[in-house]
């Protein structure tokens, strides 16, 4: 099942797999951050001695400060991953931690100890995950559609925005409608935001609109591999293009210089 997403991830493939509770954890990897070191499953040992074990697909643009200013440095960075940071966030405020990441991202953690599951999806949805239920009432979870096909006999995609969290895995799930969801991220957009642009003269809504959309540039960048830009000759990729173009002018790329590649097709 792991090897029908291989072209996900083709620098690395890790496997976990508990013959006691049957939890069975594959990850295809496509290196971004912590090239030589970030190779998942990723796994930490609890005060209690026991693993949590977690798989991601995405990118945590603020696992620093998370690191530094909400655990305190308590915790070390071992493997150089951005998604590192979930395993020690979890430790310390269990499922509430899914509230604290700025990124994208779907993951599963396996807490042993608990045999619980903690699965999550982005605040929109960005990257993809899926979950069903097979014959036996397995449940099992993918990146894609096609790697459940085979064996569910019900399919359905995991909300964006929100997490479940399961415990007694060992005690299979009959039905998909036994899963419960938390939504936790609720858009400020919505209201507060909307309230506050409205009493706000229109010059400093555009500087507004710059700097976040600057901010919002400038934390994708966190990379350990090139990049660059693909072009569709619109205005907000060529936005996108000059904002990038302008930071790395400015902050420099030690690893791979300040000239932007570019892709047009």
């Amino acid at each position: 099942l792991s090897k029908k997403i291989r072209h996900r991830g083709p620098d690395w493939n890790g496997v976990y797999f508990n013959g006691n509770t049957n939890v069975f954890i594959g990850h295809e990897r496509l290196s971004i951050v912590g090239v030589e070191t970030g190779s998942q499953p990723l796994t930490t040992t609890t005060p209690t001695g026991c693993e949590l074990v977690l798989s991601v697909n995405g990118e945590i643009y603020n696992h620093k400060e998370l690191m530094s200013s909400v655990l305190h440095s308590k915790y070390t960075n071992r493997s150089g991953s951005d998604c590192e940071v979930i395993l020690y966030l979890y430790q310390e405020y269990g499922h509430a931690c899914v509230k604290m990441l700025d990124g994208i991202f779907s993951f599963i953690l396996y807490d042993i100890e608990n045999d619980s599951l903690l699965i999550a999806r982005d605040p929109i949805g960005v990257t993809s995950l899926y979950y069903g239920i097979t014959a036996d009432c397995e449940l099992m979870v993918s990146s894609e559609f096609k790697c459940l096909t085979e064996d569910c006999v019900s399919i359905n995609m995991f909300p964006p925005g929100s997490y479940t969290y399961i415990s007694n895995v060992s005690n299979r799930i009959k039905s998909l409608d036994d899963i419960n969801f938390v939504r936790y991220y609720s858009p400020s957009w919505k209201t507060s935001i909307l309230q506050e642009f409205s009493s706000i003269a229109e010059t400093n809504i555009s500087s507004e609109l710059v700097n976040r959309l600057t901010n919002a540039v400038e934390k994708r960048l966190m990379c350990d591999v090139p990049f660059g830009v693909l072009l569709s000759g619109g205005l907000d990729s060529s936005l996108i293009a000059s904002i990038t173009s302008r930071l790395l002018k400015t902050n420099g790329r030690s690893n791979f210089g300040n000239k932007l590649h570019s892709f047009s097709i």
